[in-house]
């Protein structure tokens, strides 16, 4: 199941990353460590943050960041 995060899904974000190996983090983009992750869960009403669960386990997190510098946009 697909579903938006809550605020009380932080921990359990947290313990996903930490719980996933070396060479599954070589190819992909996670943050790496518990103030990374929760610096990017800081503003939650700005970016959309999804989760993927199984059996009440979080296994995948999407999130897409507003864009923070408009000027880059021309």
């Amino acid at each position: 199941m697909v579903r938006p995060y809550e605020l009380d899904d932080r921990e359990r974000l947290v313990e996903f990353y930490s719980s996933l190996s070396a060479e599954v983090l070589k190819w992909s983009l996670p943050p790496y460590g518990k103030q990374r992750i929760e610096s990017w869960l800081s503003n939650p009403g700005q970016h959309v943050i999804l989760l993927a669960q199984h059996e009440g386990k979080i296994i995948g997190h999407l999130q897409i960041f507003g864009n923070p510098r408009p000027e880059w946009w021309g």
